[in-house]
């Protein structure tokens, strides 16, 4: 799971809109989250392995990625900049897809995004977890 979470720190720091990004364990239940507008949160899951003769075991994953940013006027009332500043979280949320999905490597399946969601958590901050899946081969542990 280390190697999934740095895999996908290294591809999410390319992308200089984030300020912030770190594992996901809570931060943003805090009265005032310690965060740097807009963060990456990342949660990562192992759903199920496949064990193949006590070689190897297929590691089928899921990793959410939570993206957090200050919410701002969209409204038909807001002045078309503002809006258009506000719109930017779309921009945003788009360039994590471009980057994610679709992704593999020599140790990585191809990243699969399953589905987005809308947090609505904490007011004054717009919140949407995007669930991708994913899958590798790991070495069979032997005691």
């Amino acid at each position: 799971m280390k190697t999934l979470y740095l895999k996908l720190f290294e591809l999410l720091k390319t992308i200089p809109e984030i300020e912030y990004i770190d594992l996901n364990f809570g931060q943003i239940m805090e009265e005032q989250p310690p965060l740097a507008y807009p963060a990456v949160l990342i949660g990562i899951n192992i759903v199920s392995t496949d064990s193949f003769h006590d070689i190897y075991q297929q590691v089928n994953a899921e990793f959410t990625i939570t993206l957090v940013t200050k919410a701002q006027d969209t409204c038909s009332l807001t002045e078309k900049d503002r809006q258009e500043r506000a719109f930017s979280y779309f921009d945003l949320a788009e360039k994590i897809y471009n980057k994610l999905q679709g992704y593999e490597d020599g140790h990585f399946e191809t990243f699969n995004r399953l589905n987005l969601t809308e947090i609505t958590q904490r007011k004054g901050l717009r919140i949407t977890a995007e669930r991708y899946s994913c899958s590798w081969k790991q070495e069979a542990s032997k005691p």
